[in-house]
């Protein structure tokens, strides 16, 4: 399951979705089966700065958690994960 401004988006092995920057957009893993999800950044802007600092925490983070990492590389959090 995939959000993307307030669209819901069921997508199925090899489906896409353009998530543009600056639109919010969220993910969910819809099943219990393992899952594998493909993200393309172009251009990248500070994501592999955000993806470096995630890397540093351990489990799961909160959304409260992840907002000031977000907001460090030019992100927000704006609302509740899917599941």
């Amino acid at each position: 399951m995939l959000e993307v401004d307030g669209h819901p988006h069921l997508l199925g092995p090899g489906d896409s979705v353009m998530a543009p920057r600056g639109v919010p957009h969220t993910w969910a893993l819809d099943g219990t089966e393992p899952g594998r999800i493909v993200i393309a950044f172009q251009p990248a802007g500070l994501m592999d700065e955000l993806f470096d600092a995630a890397c540093q925490l351990s489990g799961m983070a909160s959304p409260e958690a992840l907002r000031p990492l977000f907001e460090a590389h030019g992100m927000q959090v704006v609302g509740p994960p899917l599941r």
